[in-house]
């Protein structure tokens, strides 16, 4: 498997556990605030956009970010 398909499969199986909790950890949190950018940067390109769709739901305060990169 490609890198990203490595990190989009993990980046699933996050939100999946954050949206089936129906809250955010902090840890979840502190994690998305030190990552997204290199997150978004990896998925760049990415063709299965339905990942970021589910980051913006996870991770509300970066959704700008990971709009930037589904077009």
């Amino acid at each position: 498997d490609s890198a990203q398909v490595v990190i989009a499969n993990a980046l699933n199986k996050i939100a999946d556990i954050v949206l089936q909790s129906g809250s955010r950890s902090a840890l979840v949190r502190v994690f998305f605030d030190a990552k997204y950018s290199e997150i978004a940067d990896a998925l760049n390109g990415y063709p299965d956009k339905g990942i970021l769709q589910k980051l913006s739901i996870v991770d509300q305060s970066h959704q700008s970010t990971y709009a930037k990169y589904m077009n």
